[in-house]
């Protein structure tokens, strides 16, 4: 479409303007005033640290929008912070893989695809906060798959 080569444009130099209507474009908002550049600032930076996936940052950036709260404190109030902690996603790997032979013994004949229908099953149990690339790790090492 027409406004690639301009998102394109400006995530290269990421000026204020650039970032208010880089912001615009992806989020598709029509109140474009209301765009904080730290607030925005803030968010790319939780997604860029894995603590919030890119759809979760839509939703507080849209929320921000609408209230001028924190980002952080939308992301704790929405419930939204991804799950990294490989400790915790062990156990539901776990959980997950004990209930769905089936699909593990797919795996193990060679059916990579169908890892991704665990990932699927973790990601619904953790309410989508789960970070899927830990999660896809952990299953290949949990099912000792390479």
């Amino acid at each position: 479409s027409e406004t690639v080569p301009y998102i394109l444009k400006a995530a290269g130099s990421t000026t204020q303007e650039n970032a208010r209507r880089l912001a615009f474009y992806l989020l598709e908002s029509a109140d474009l005033s209301k765009v904080n550049t730290n607030d925005l600032i803030k968010v790319a930076e939780m997604v860029r640290v894995n603590v919030l996936s890119s759809t979760a940052a839509k939703k507080v950036i849209k929320e921000n929008l609408r209230t001028g709260e924190d980002p952080e404190s939308i992301a704790r109030k929405l419930n939204v912070f991804q799950v990294s902690d490989e400790s915790t996603l062990q156990i539901i790997v776990a959980e997950i893989i004990a209930e769905n032979t089936t699909v593990v013994n797919d795996i193990l004949k060679g059916n990579e695809k169908a890892i991704g229908f665990l990932v699927g099953q973790v990601m619904a149990k953790t309410k989508g906060q789960a970070n899927p690339p830990v999660v896809q790790k952990i299953i290949k090492q949990q099912l000792r798959y390479n």
